[in-house]
């Protein structure tokens, strides 16, 4: 979700109005992501941890909230923050049953002030970050007090709290009046920009859209949305291994743009999210056409819309042997909540009204 930029129907995913990127990685080693049926007792299942929102809240949810990543938080004391709130300028402060309690900042560009478009992230020793792409800053928070800001190098379209503590980030490279620009920027939460890697071409600006993830013992994971092929790196000098998935139906290797997309054919799949975890299992999704998707007028996005077109598909992957242990298909989109490994979508009430609901994905052997 990270890789989208407008809230349009057919703006969703504008970035697939070109063609698909060409990868410029030259990756040492390529592992192939094989579905061998080793695990046959596996699943996966979505464990429904939390839900925002009630009828009594003074403030409101937006309705894209479920296709962009980074908009929920788990704060220390258990309760959620939610940056996605109508008007934006704030966060919401939600208990732990779902109540809006209080809310944090303010509009405006001075200090605990924000603009309209922002994602948190909770880190180690509590300490809150709000990324602001509206101002390309980020403020650190204290006990819900701003105590430093730091600018960001780029607009921020994915982000991974690494192990290091880091915040590894990839946005829009500079255009081509101010040359060629890097795909992935380390920023350290004290010192500011740290690294800027991965050289991108000026001219694919606007497709070159990449998701990262973080590592379970250290590194990362970077994805292009346009292909299920994933990249580890030790580090922004040091690319591992890629793992690579071909001929899955739901998620062609000839994603195009089509002047009909979303209204009479379906949109393209999307490589969205991944994160490792203990014992080097990499979880992975992709946006898909809804399984019963059908021709429909355009529109703006909201959960009711988000459910008829998309799905996402989940899958566990061995990276030793590249096999696919558990997959599963959710009627819906699905973001993560950044700094640990939940993710969240958004459903509406019959009064309009618009819920978070975040689940713990578990794999079950």
């Amino acid at each position: 979700m990270s890789c989208i930029r407008s809230v349009g129907a057919l703006s969703l995913l504008i970035v697939l109005a070109c063609s698909r990127v060409n990868d410029s990685i030259e990756p040492p080693l390529v592992r192939e992501i094989r579905d061998t049926g080793s695990c046959p007792t596996c699943s996966i299942q979505l464990i429904e941890v939390a839900r925002l929102g009630t009828d009594d809240d003074a403030g409101s949810i937006r309705p894209d909230i479920g296709r962009w990543p980074c908009m929920v938080a788990q704060l220390p004391q258990r309760g959620w923050a939610v940056s996605g709130l109508v008007g934006g300028g704030e966060l919401g402060v939600y208990d732990s049953t779902g109540a809006l309690v209080s809310t944090i900042g303010r509009s405006g560009r001075g200090p605990g002030e924000y603009g309209t478009d922002l994602h948190v992230v909770v880190g180690p020793e509590e300490r809150i970050s709000v990324i602001d792409n509206s101002y390309l800053r980020v403020t650190i928070l204290h006990d819900t007090q701003p105590r430093g800001t730091m600018r960001l190098p780029r607009r921020i379209q994915s982000l991974a709290l690494l192990k290091s503590g880091e915040l590894l980030v990839h946005g829009r490279p500079p255009g081509a009046s101010q040359g060629t620009g890097y795909r992935f920027t380390l920023v350290d939460l004290d010192a500011g920009e740290v690294h800027s890697f991965g050289e991108s071409d000026k001219d694919l600006a606007d497709l070159d859209q990449w998701v990262v993830g973080s590592g379970h013992q250290g590194g990362f994971w970077a994805a292009s949305g346009w292909k299920y092929e994933l990249h580890r790196w030790a580090n922004a000098d040091s690319l591992e291994y890629t793992l690579a998935r071909d001929n899955v139906e739901w998620f062609p290797s000839d994603n195009t743009y089509s002047d009909g997309m979303y209204e009479s054919e379906p949109p393209p799949s999307w490589f969205t999210h991944m994160w490792e975890t203990t014992g080097g299992l990499l979880w992975t999704f992709s946006l898909i056409p809804d399984e019963n998707w059908s021709p429909e007028p355009s529109q703006r996005p909201n959960p009711a819309w988000n459910e008829r077109v998309f799905d996402t598909m989940i899958e566990v992957i061995e990276t030793a042997s590249g096999e696919i242990l558990a997959q599963l298909r959710f009627g819906n989109t699905l973001a993560p909540v950044c700094g640990n490994e939940m993710m969240y979508t958004a459903e509406e009430t019959e009064y309009g009204d618009v819920r978070v609901v975040v689940f713990e994905p578990r794999l079950i052997r």
